[in-house]
């Protein structure tokens, strides 16, 4: 008997591991199709900023802070400049 219920319990297992794998190979393609994306959205931000901080700098600003895909610069204003467009 406990041969017999070792022999079904390799069926079973060799049964869930294929259905396991069933399951899991979609799943592990999303993911990988999900990483690829999220690497191409990487390369665009970094490209993106690059050219941002490039253009704030030459013309004499910092960039002081970056939240998600937006970044926040400042230029400073010399003492007694007018300030044009400010109100």
């Amino acid at each position: 008997m406990p041969s017999l219920c070792l022999a079904q319990a390799a069926r079973s297992s060799d049964r869930d591991f294929k259905s396991d794998t069933l399951v899991a190979e979609p799943l592990s393609t999303g993911i990988n199709k999900a990483h690829q994306g999220a690497e191409r959205m990487r390369q665009k931000l970094n490209l993106y900023f690059g050219e941002m901080i490039d253009f704030i700098v030459d013309a004499g600003g910092d960039v002081v802070k970056f939240a998600g895909d937006a970044l926040m610069a400042v230029w400073r204003l010399e003492a007694g400049a007018a300030m044009h467009g400010c109100s």
